[in-house]
């Protein structure tokens, strides 16, 4: 399963987060109450392709599905 990053376009002012808009991420863990303020709970430790560490909440985290590759058609033979 494939993790997006949705950070709100609105938010601008840090640009390392907007940088990161959209791209995939892996979910590292959830953020500790020492990390983030316990009443954004949750918040979860997310790394980026790049290296990248940062916090994201969960309605910022998108699940996109495994990608399903549809079947090959197939071709019934008719007697003429």
């Amino acid at each position: 399963m494939a993790i997006r990053f949705n950070y709100p376009i609105e938010f601008t002012t840090l640009p390392e987060y907007c940088a990161h808009r959209g791209q995939f991420v892996r979910v590292v863990r959830q953020c500790t109450n020492l990390e983030c303020d316990p009443a954004c709970q949750p918040m979860y430790v997310i790394i980026a392709s790049d290296g990248w560490r940062g916090h994201a909440a969960l309605s910022e985290l998108e699940d996109i599905p495994d990608m399903i590759l549809p079947r090959a058609p197939t071709h019934r033979i008719t007697k003429s």
